[in-house]
């Protein structure tokens, strides 16, 4: 059996494709819900037997709880756990374990190309415990995972376990040129401090232009995300940046500056850090999910209430 799994998205709740096509009929158990039935039909309570069309013995199911959002766990209850607040780092453990009454052979599985797979902490256990071997292919608008033995593996409770992130280039776009970015509007305002009140006046002003047109242009899943408010903070600092560095033209104060300096810097390292992180492990430093869950957690009881 070659068992294909698909779907559109990694967030909780999102709906996952399910389907098998063999030339014998075949039965099957599936740990997650099933929500419908396009092929096959129920066996039993909790089985599904194949249907033969054209010669082929079939499985197609739609089903829901395979996805499970790598998050903090703080406030389970509220939209803190939901990966959309934590927009572009969204993350999501498939999980599932099936049944099957024949032979496996592989698992397939086809994501939008926006998302990525995190080998690492992947992988597709057998009944008899052999691990299965995983290559990809990268397509234009999807890419295919496959997990294959190299001996089909006999009947038995398969496991499979795959960690799914936002993909680097969506990333690169939303999260590493954006802080390379914010450097450039720094030293545009340092610079245009040197010529007068209207060019740092000027040099905040594009740069809030390229901050609303990154938020236009980033598909934001909603408000409360932490893109959004990553802009925000950073916006409000340019005109800061520029008043700081405008009056140390008049009193100078070097400790002063050097510390603002530092400030960034450090600023800046944290943010690359965690993007790092993400990428490798497809979960960002626990101090920025604890702090990040509790703001959002305040936002929605105020919107609430």
């Amino acid at each position: 059996m070659n068992l294909s799994i698909s779907l559109d998205s990694i967030y909780l709740g999102s709906l996952c494709k399910i389907s098998a096509i063999l030339d014998s009929p075949f039965k099957m158990v599936l740990s997650s819900r099933i929500v419908n039935i396009s092929k096959g039909k129920f066996d039993s309570a909790v089985s599904l037997a194949s249907t033969e069309d054209k010669g082929k013995h079939s499985i197609e199911t739609t089903v829901l709880g395979m996805l499970e959002e790598v998050l903090s766990g703080y406030g389970r209850q509220s939209g803190s756990r939901h990966g959309m607040s934590f927009f572009p780092f969204v993350s999501s453990d498939l999980i599932l374990d099936f049944d099957s009454d024949i032979e496996c052979r592989s698992v397939t599985l086809e994501i939008p190309a926006t998302f990525r797979v995190i080998w690492g902490n992947s992988k597709c256990t057998s009944a008899c415990g052999a691990r299965a071997k995983l290559t990809s292919s990268m397509g234009e608008k999807t890419s295919i995972y496959v997990f294959s033995w190299e001996q089909p593996v006999p009947p038995g409770r398969h496991s499979l376990r795959v960690r799914i992130r936002m993909g680097g280039a969506t990333l690169m776009r939303l999260a590493y040129f954006p802080v390379l970015y914010y450097f450039v509007a720094l030293m545009a305002i340092y610079a245009g401090t040197s010529i007068g009140s209207g060019a740092t006046v000027a040099a905040i002003s594009a740069s809030w232009m390229f901050m609303l047109r990154h938020l236009n242009t980033s598909e934001l899943p909603r408000r409360a995300c932490l893109l959004f408010y990553s802009v925000l903070i950073s916006g409000l600092f340019l005109p800061i940046w520029g008043v700081i560095v405008f009056m140390n033209k008049y009193y100078y104060n070097e400790p002063f500056i050097l510390g603002v300096c530092i400030f960034i810097f450090v600023a800046a390292a944290y943010s690359i850090h965690s993007i790092k992180s993400f990428e490798q492990f497809g979960i960002l430093p626990k101090a920025v999910r604890k702090t990040w869950s509790c703001i959002v957690t305040k936002l929605e009881s105020k919107s609430i209430s």
